[in-house]
């Protein structure tokens, strides 16, 4: 029994994508100072949504997933769509929803993967019989992956924060990785260690929500290679692994840097053209645009041999 159990654990995870659903059309946000949101509304008022009864006046459509497992339509531009699953027992399973703006998982309010950038995956309770998922949506497509079987706690490594190593600068270096925790109880206690070029560095991270997510910061060994391992340990006991990949870059390059912010100790970074000529102390900072990468803001530019060029990220 024992051993039956320990295989089980280990069996690879299943993605199901959803693929029938029912959308509705909601007025937007317009330039209203206040926000209406029909769900919010609903749901404060102790009334059920349902794709069995109208929301805030209109009538539900049922809709197909096209061959690429997403949902598109006029309707998406500005509306909520509903998704039922069924569930023969209670589990917990990872909700990969790319496109929404908010998801509400039987009631419970969810972040949502708005620009589609396929790392946001968030660990959720699915009960025993029907569950109602509920997607704001405004970008004209959706798609929704369940993925089952996840580990109690792991590593997320698509929204990783990594900077770049440099040659003539040996030091340890911040990075940040999403931790995953799809338990009923915190993750307390976590540390992650680093290891690369036959070096390792352990950083403690505190804990991780029940059924949440928490991007956390540790430190990278100097190293002249490439590849790191980063392992999730709470106490002794390793959780889970993978593995990071940082990129060396000459002192003339252009390069990520990374720090630790200040105002709420995550892991940022910043990208960083130097000046072609030894000895510039002037800075210029280039402010990049929507879904513009800093470091690709930095990479825009030729080298200058009068100033540093830095792309701060997020703006």
């Amino acid at each position: 029994m024992t051993a039956a159990f320990a295989f089980l654990a280990f069996l690879p995870p299943s993605t199901e994508s959803l693929r029938e659903a029912w959308v509705v059309p909601v007025k937007g946000p317009s330039t209203a100072q206040i926000r209406f949101d029909p769900v919010e509304a609903a749901f404060a008022a102790g009334e059920a949504v349902s794709p069995d009864r109208p929301l805030a006046g209109a009538a539900w459509t049922a809709i197909k997933a096209g061959d690429d497992g997403a949902f598109t339509g006029d309707a998406l531009r500005s509306g909520v769509i509903a998704i039922r699953v069924a569930s023969p027992e209670s589990r917990t399973a990872l909700l990969e929803a790319q496109g929404a703006s908010l998801a509400w998982v039987n009631g419970e309010p969810r972040v949502g993967d708005v620009y589609s950038s396929g790392y946001v995956s968030l660990p959720i309770r699915l009960k025993k019989g029907d569950n109602l998922l509920l997607f704001r949506v405004a970008r004209g497509r959706l798609k929704v992956d369940l993925v089952d079987g996840p580990k109690p706690i792991s590593l997320d490594a698509r929204d990783a924060t990594l900077p770049d190593r440099i040659e003539g600068r040996p030091e340890p270096l911040w990075a940040a990785l999403v931790v995953r925790n799809a338990t009923d109880k915190p993750g307390s206690g976590l540390t992650i260690e680093a290891r690369s070029g036959g070096k390792r560095i352990r950083t403690a991270v505190g804990a991780a929500p029940a059924y949440g997510v928490r991007k956390v910061g540790f430190r990278i060994p100097d190293a002249r290679t490439e590849e790191t391992t980063v392992r999730l340990f709470q106490g002794n006991r390793e959780l889970d692994r993978t593995t990071v990949k940082l990129r060396l870059r000459k002192a003339n390059e252009t390069r990520k840097r990374t720090f630790v912010s200040g105002i709420d100790g995550s892991v940022q970074y910043y990208a960083e053209n130097p000046a072609s000529r030894a000895g510039a102390e002037s800075l210029v900072l280039s402010v990049h645009g929507a879904s513009v990468e800093a470091i690709n803001q930095a990479d825009a530019y030729s080298a200058k041999n009068w100033t540093n060029l830095v792309a701060p990220t997020n703006r």
